[in-house]
């Protein structure tokens, strides 16, 4: 074994040497790769968030009623969602309460709606696929409500508004 090592020394660091580059030419390839995509997700997120707010923007421009939003950069779905939460006053047609809209902020779809009075009884909802609408229905006594809360309206957007 001591004459193979003596014979061969060199070529056994040289080997040696070709393993520890390639062992850090894929940590490199690895870790670069999580970098870019860490980095492409917060490019992501900051372009979201500039276009949730433009799109909050042109969509309270007209309203004088008390509305706030929040922005989500879906990574599953590649999506920009915003979350519009209004509350609107006492009129001769409804009581005071509460609206939760769901938009795609690019494409302007809604996913999600839901109007509430202030004791949180549903007016009307809408709930969307893919912003096309699947179920939709005012709130009116004997028919079935599309969300019977708040709660399960806002399950409903974690889809949306966690991935």
């Amino acid at each position: 074994m001591n004459s193979f090592i003596k014979e061969n020394w060199f070529k056994l660091i040289i080997s040696v040497a070709v393993l520890i580059i390639a062992a850090s030419a894929a940590c490199f390839a690895i870790f670069s790769g999580q970098q870019k995509e860490r980095a492409d997700t917060t490019d992501s997120r900051a372009a979201c968030s500039t276009e949730a707010k433009r799109f909050y923007d042109q969509y309270t421009k007209d309203t004088l009623n008390s509305s706030s939003y929040t922005d989500h950069w879906n990574t599953n779905l590649n999506k920009c969602f915003v979350d519009i939460s209004t509350t609107f006053p006492s009129n001769a047609v409804k009581a005071e309460g509460t609206t939760n809209e769901l938009f795609d902020a690019a494409e302007g779809k809604q996913y999600a709606f839901l109007q509430n009075d202030k004791t949180g009884s549903p007016w009307a909802c809408i709930i969307s696929k893919n912003g096309d609408i699947v179920l939709g229905q005012d709130m009116t006594p004997g028919i079935e409500n599309c969300q019977d809360s708040e709660a399960e309206f806002n399950n409903f957007i974690k889809f949306y508004m966690e991935n």
